[in-house]
């Protein structure tokens, strides 16, 4: 079998899922992509995606399709992310506030 044709799965923690229209929004991001994953499994209970996909669709794409679709993300297990300064969190929490949670909101409310 060749190495690059083979499945990998990514998990990826979001902070901010709490609903079925979160779910099929991450679902639907993430199933657009291409090449497209062969399985997306969303858990609002321990806030994760699981998603299972050919290596030629690297997790920095599954990442930002979720980002983009306007949810937090916290981490994969494999990462780990240097902390941020007081004043990069207070900005990043500030555009957080705006555009991304009022996408974010808009899937909700449909």
């Amino acid at each position: 079998m060749d190495p690059e044709s083979s499945e990998i799965t990514t998990t990826v923690f979001v902070s901010n899922m709490h609903c079925g229209s979160c779910v099929k929004t991450i679902q639907d991001a993430l199933t657009s992509l291409s090449p497209s994953p062969s399985s997306v499994d969303v858990s609002i209970v321990t806030q994760s995606v699981t998603v299972k996909h050919p290596r030629a669709l690297p997790p920095t794409m599954i990442k930002s399709a979720i980002d983009n679709a306007g949810y937090d993300i916290m981490s994969t297990p494999t990462e780990t992310r240097p902390s941020p300064s007081w004043s990069e969190s207070l900005a990043r929490l500030s555009s957080l506030a705006t555009t991304k949670r009022n996408r974010h909101l808009d899937n909700c409310a449909q």
